[in-house]
């Protein structure tokens, strides 16, 4: 199993979480994308050092660029040659012939990409980027049905989620399907998949007790086994916003441990063997405490398994 640090493009990011055991990453593009002066280049060093298997789409200003969006679309073209250009550089030096994924966010249904008549255009522009760059990936991300941004007073539903005849379908899944391409998958975010359990707890009973989440996690899982590219491994307290989005797993937090251990048994049951990203939160990105307390909290659920 490849574990991932989440990293800025970043120097002393890389190498804090270096200290922290940290063996290969996931970067997370901030406003690089955005800069004129932004060039792979000037990264070569790093890139020597520090082997990259993901690459997420750029958040900027508390936005994420939803792969539905016009906008989005053009970073991702942008994203899609940085990532070729970063793979092409790491398997010259290391003699490998390895892929890059690149993380996408969906933030409406897959019901709504068909009835606005976006699903062609959109399957078209992913098939197109795949078999321009044959050395990427695209991982499409589960996000949360609720997004909350308190610096800029938005509180949105979004349809990442959604019931078909009360049965639980996941846009992403249902999208990746659809485009139908060894190098098209789904990111499992498992904070953001325990958020939706919890919101969707809040309104069972407005729908009379018609669904039944007591397997929610599990059915994510289980529909998403064959298509799956990677796992972000964090969690969430109350409602997963804000300060309790995004945190560690703790060896002393019998509560997220339990949550980490059925993560896992359901990672060995469906035949998983993806890589995982640790994408937590810190106070300090420069003294990766959580990154720390997560790793180890997997390797003991790991080593427990091996009993």
């Amino acid at each position: 199993m490849i574990i991932n640090a989440k990293s800025k493009l970043n120097k002393e990011q890389f190498e804090a979480k270096v200290e922290k055991n940290a063996d290969s990453f996931e970067i997370q593009l901030i406003e690089e994308m955005n800069s004129k002066n932004f060039n792979i280049q000037n990264y070569q060093e790093e890139l020597k050092k520090y082997k990259i298997r993901a690459i997420h789409m750029p958040l900027y200003k508390y936005h994420d660029y939803d792969i539905e969006k016009v906008e989005s679309q053009k970073i991702l073209k942008k994203v899609c040659l940085l990532a070729e250009e970063i793979i092409d550089f790491q398997n010259n030096f290391f003699k490998e012939n390895e892929k890059i994924l690149v993380v996408v966010h969906l933030n409406i249904s897959f019901q709504l990409l068909k009835e606005y008549g976006l699903l062609n255009r959109l399957k078209k522009l992913i098939l197109e980027l795949i078999n321009k760059y044959p050395n990427i990936e695209i991982g499409i991300e589960n996000v949360t049905s609720i997004n909350y941004i308190k610096e800029l007073g938005t509180f949105n539903f979004n349809n990442g989620l959604y019931l078909e005849e009360f049965q639980f379908k996941f846009s992403n899944i249902e999208l990746v399907k659809e485009i139908n391409h060894e190098r098209c998958g789904i990111v499992i975010d498992t904070c953001h998949l325990l958020m939706n359990k919890k919101g969707m707890k809040k309104i069972q009973k407005y729908l009379k007790n018609e669904i039944v989440l007591d397997n929610f996690i599990e059915e994510y899982f289980k529909q998403g086994s064959q298509y799956v590219k990677l796992i972000h491994l964090n969690y969430c307290e109350s409602h997963g916003f804000h300060k309790y989005h995004g945190l560690a797993f703790d060896k002393k937090d019998k509560k997220s441990m339990k949550y980490l251990k059925e993560i896992m048994d359901l990672y060995f049951k469906y035949n998983y063997s993806c890589m995982i990203t640790l994408e937590v939160n810190e106070e300090d990105y420069l003294n990766c405490v959580n990154f720390e307390k997560t790793k180890k909290a997997l390797l003991k659920i790991m080593k427990e398994k091996d009993k």
